[in-house]
């Protein structure tokens, strides 16, 4: 979990989720810089960061409890890192456009000592990166094109393979990819916010349909092709579930009220891993029943049930809505 920068509050901390109901506090590190995204691999926290000097930091939490700064990386310029991935040996990383390049292969095989293995210059803030088999995708601010596919075959030296432009000139916030398909998130405007993509050749992405969101998307996670987990600045719904089996007509089919902005997201098991700027829970777990996980219409066939008597009749039904 990250947290923006404080001046004396740790911006990185650790917690045990074992009990999702009851998460624990491990332990926290004093980053020294505002945390924008966080990639945890084995014993390695990769982080990307507003430190001049730190753009990529490195930490260690083998011992959950205490993680300590590892190593960090200083790129050229005083450009902030907006997002990151890994896979691999390699960490990719996405800064603001600036005289400086804005995408880089970072080799982290040995993760002590990174080391910049390419990068290129895009002229555009990379806000958000997702990576599906050799390709990277972004989310950035252009107005020609807020969806970039990169190709990663060879993974020192990625390449700008297209770029995609959505309607209207609003900025791209947040992206992920499931599959054959991509979800962009965007800011508040007259355009859907909620963009499903076609990238079922990466080369040739296409919109197959938009969702009305009613204010920013921050953060996206892909439950799987057909369900999506946004969060968003909508007040008294900030967490949305999205039902994407139909790509041309996405619908949210529920919602949750996180008591601030959901700025991140990570879904996992059965769960929504939430970050929010609820100053008094700012992680957030939303197990299935918070989630929406149901079908609008159909029929629903229970388990099995032996009440231990053959002169049983069942004859009525009853639920809390």
């Amino acid at each position: 979990l990250g947290t923006v920068t404080d001046v004396t509050d740790p911006e990185f901390f650790i917690y045990d989720i074992s009990t999702p109901s009851s998460p624990t506090y491990l332990g926290a590190f004093d980053v020294g810089a505002d945390v924008n995204d966080i990639y945890v691999d084995g014993n390695y926290a990769y982080l990307a960061t507003t430190g001049n000097a730190a753009e990529l930091d490195i930490l260690d939490i083998t011992t959950k409890t205490s993680p300590s700064r590892l190593t960090s990386l200083d790129l050229s310029k005083t450009n902030d890192a907006y997002s990151l991935e890994k896979s691999g040996d390699y960490v990719y990383l996405g800064r603001d456009k600036g005289s400086a390049d804005e995408l880089y292969a970072i080799d982290v095989s040995t993760p002590g000592s990174p080391s910049v293995s390419a990068s290129f210059d895009t002229s555009l803030d990379l806000v958000d990166l997702a990576i599906g088999g050799s390709y990277l995708y972004a989310a950035s601010d252009d107005n020609g094109g807020e969806f970039l596919v990169i190709d990663i075959s060879t993974p020192s030296t990625p390449s700008l393979s297209t770029t995609l432009n959505l309607p209207g000139n609003t900025n791209a916030t947040s992206v992920d990819v499931f599959g054959s398909i991509a979800v962009v998130g965007r800011a508040l405007s007259s355009e859907a916010e909620i963009s499903v993509i076609d990238i079922s050749t990466p080369a040739s992405p296409s919109v197959s349909g938009t969702g009305e969101v009613a204010d920013d998307v921050n953060a996206i996670s892909l439950e799987s092709a057909t369900r999506a987990h946004v969060g968003t600045d909508l007040a008294t719904e900030e967490y949305q579930h999205w039902d994407l089996t139909n790509p041309a007509s996405p619908t949210r089919d529920g919602f949750y009220n996180l008591g601030g902005d959901g700025n991140a997201i990570v879904f996992s098991g059965s769960n929504a891993h939430v970050g929010t700027e609820n100053t008094s829970l700012e992680l957030q777990i939303l197990g299935p029943s918070a989630l929406a996980d149901y079908a609008a219409e159909g029929t629903f066939t229970s388990q099995a049930f032996d009440s231990g008597s053959a002169s049983t009749a069942w004859d009525t039904i009853e639920w809390t809505e």
